[in-house]
């Protein structure tokens, strides 16, 4: 069975109760885990080299996230590719749902598509995930998510308050205000947060002696402490990798856009939504549902009414219709099913492929005529260009820089503007500007004529190509 993640250094979330549930039911079972803490983090050479021994034998694959390196295989047909996200229910839009969206995937895009099996929190999301991941309905599990189990052990529950307030310094009777938003932007590559959208001094100022106020920010932004050093009287739990046990210890949580809305709820405590961004997010992102579908509590907009919105919010009849429409099958038992079920149950290499979204069989997207000719020089010219590149690597390194355009036919104003600004910093460093405008067929064609090569003083071109 193998575990892999870009977005996590270890067993924990999903994964982490997955592996403990494998060791439970089959002690004997091989477990291996191949993790990175970002899509930014660099491989090991020892990962960069098992990973394709260890995903081609396996009997079991278990993703928690997008994962970029997966998708191009063809899982053989005894093997299970197996996706069980992290984030619970069915909020802002994922992978395909978000086509034609800023960020969102590419007419083609073979993201997510080669998932067997993947899992969700209730019947009433498996047609969101199937459109997210591109897969076919049948694809879809309603058998839980793994690491709300806990939520169902209240000895867990009440253990996890007390850690959480000894670990931090919180006082048994201070009531804990959690504050988890998301970040904004595409993924985690593009991720930001606007620190400045809240008035920390007037939040916990308004709340009181009475409150404390924690904030968790999302994984791929930075902690408050590191964007905000200055911010005094909230305190940054950002370090705590796994919100888990930060839900279980809050009276009140504050969000915004977060999935964490789903596994809270499952506590039966009230939600203040801080939204000052509704509009604009909206557009950005858009949800598989009304927005009204989602908000439980009070919407906010303006941080002068949010102390009193989390002194006042009460946990209510909506917040019941939540969870069951949303995390129907989250029981306290989602890990022994899921594991029982998919992960130690061999794929059926007989059984025929799930039908497609739309009912049509599953078949690989193949070029053909001039588009496949066109790929097929596209591919010549890339080994050749490599195979040219490999010995040059071995010259010095020069102080050139080289500017590259295919959307142009002349040098852009940007690239004149760069130059002279380079020129100013230090005149001794050669610019080099290759500015072509990408021809339509598989040859240069006319194309030859609107190639121009620079240089540093931004002389006539000195050479055609």
């Amino acid at each position: 069975m193998v575990f892999l993640s870009d977005s996590r250094s270890d067993y924990s979330g999903n994964i982490g109760s997955l592996r403990d549930e494998i060791m439970r039911q089959n002690p004997e079972a091989e477990i291996i885990g191949i993790f990175k803490r970002n899509l930014r983090a660099r491989r090991s050479i020892r990962d960069t080299l098992r990973l394709p021994w260890v995903t081609a034998t396996a009997q079991t694959i278990v993703l928690d996230d997008f994962y970029p390196l997966i998708y191009p295989f063809r899982i053989r047909a005894e093997s299970r590719l197996l996706q069980v996200w992290h984030a619970a229910g069915a909020f802002k839009r994922v992978g395909h749902s978000r086509a034609g969206l800023p960020g969102g995937p590419i007419p083609g895009s073979i993201i997510h598509r080669n998932y067997t099996d993947a899992t969700v929190s209730s019947e009433g999301v498996r047609g969101n995930y199937a459109e997210a991941y591109g897969i076919d309905v049948s694809r879809v599990k309603p058998l839980g998510v793994p690491r709300t189990d806990v939520f169902f052990d209240d000895a867990t529950v009440a253990e996890a308050n007390r850690e959480v307030r000894a670990r931090y310094g919180i006082g048994e009777h201070t009531r804990i205000a959690l504050y988890a938003p998301t970040f904004r932007g595409n993924g985690q590559l593009t991720a930001t947060f606007d620190y400045d959208g809240i008035d920390w001094d007037a939040l916990a100022g308004g709340l009181g002696d009475e409150w404390v106020v924690m904030v968790k920010m999302h994984p791929f932004v930075a902690p408050l402490t590191v964007a905000r050093p200055g911010v005094t009287g909230i305190i940054d739990v950002t370090g705590d990798r796994e919100i888990t046990q930060l839900l279980m210890a809050a009276d009140v949580l504050v969000t915004d856009y977060s999935s964490t809305i789903f596994e809270y709820a499952l506590l039966r405590r009230p939600i203040v939504f801080f939204c000052p961004d509704l509009e604009q997010y909206t557009s950005d992102r858009d949800f598989y549902y009304p927005l009204t579908d989602y908000v439980t509590g009070p919407l906010v907009t303006d941080t002068a009414r949010l102390a009193d919105a989390i002194r006042t919010v009460r946990h209510g009849e909506t917040q019941e219709r939540f969870v069951d429409f949303f995390m129907g099958a989250c029981d306290g038992h989602s890990s022994e099913r899921i594991t029982r079920e998919l992960i130690l149950t061999p794929r059926d290499a007989g059984r025929p492929e799930a039908a497609a979204p739309g009912g049509s069989a599953v078949e690989p997207t193949r070029a053909s005529g001039s588009m496949g000719l066109r790929l097929l020089v596209a591919h010549a010219a890339r080994i050749g260009l490599n195979i040219a590149y490999a010995p040059l690597r071995v010259l010095p390194r020069r102080r050139k820089v080289v500017m590259i355009s295919r959307e142009h036919e002349t040098v852009p104003n940007d690239f004149v503007d760069l130059t002279a600004a380079i020129r100013r910093a230090d005149p001794s460093v050669r610019v080099v500007t290759l500015v072509r405008m990408v021809p339509r067929g598989t040859s240069p064609r006319s194309a030859t004529r609107s190639t121009c090569w620079r240089s540093s003083i931004m002389s006539p071109p000195l050479g055609r190509s």
